[in-house]
C-alpha cells in the first residue's frame, strides 16, 4: 500500500502542476507550449487517480492487475519488445546518418551519429552492470 500512496502522492503532485501550467499560459506569463504540457499532466494525473482509487477498492481489479503485471509472459514480451525498439532505432538512426551526409546536412548527421554512439555505449556499460549483478 505504501507504493500505492506514494503514487497517489506524485499524481495529486502532477495534477497541481498540470493545472498551474495550464492557469499561467491562460494568463500569457508562459507561451502556449506549456498550456498543452499543462492540459496533458492534469489529463494523466485524473485518469491515474482514478486507476488508484479502482484499484484501492477493487480488490478483484487490483488482483488481475498483479497478476498481469508480475505474469512472466507479460514481463517476456516487454523485454522483447524493449529490445526489438532498440535494435530498431538504432538502424533507423544509422540510415539516418547516412541520409544525411547524402544530402550534405553534416550537423544533423553528426547529431544523429552521437545518438547512435550513446545508445551503444549506453548498452555496452548496461550490458557489463547487469553481468556483474546477475
Amino acid at each position: 500500500m505504501t507504493k500505492t500512496n506514494n503514487r497517489l502522492i506524485i499524481y495529486i503532485l502532477f495534477l497541481v502542476i498540470g493545472a498551474v501550467l495550464f492557469f499561467l499560459a491562460g494568463t500569457g506569463r508562459v507561451d502556449s507550449f506549456w498550456s498543452g504540457m499543462g492540459s496533458a499532466l492534469f489529463a494523466i494525473s485524473i485518469l491515474r487517480l482514478f486507476q488508484i482509487n479502482r484499484y484501492k477498492k477493487d480488490s478483484d481489479y487490483a488482483e488481475k492487475m498483479n497478476i498481469q503485471n508480475h505474469d512472466e509472459r507479460n514481463q517476456w514480451l516487454s523485454e522483447k519488445a524493449r529490445s526489438s525498439a532498440f535494435t530498431y532505432s538504432i538502424v533507423a538512426l544509422s540510415i539516418g546518418v547516412i541520409a544525411a551526409r547524402i544530402m550534405h546536412k553534416l550537423e544533423w548527421s553528426t547529431l544523429l551519429g552521437m545518438v547512435v554512439c550513446f545508445q551503444v555505449f549506453l548498452y555496452w556499460v548496461l550490458w557489463f552492470v547487469l553481468k556483474k549483478k546477475y
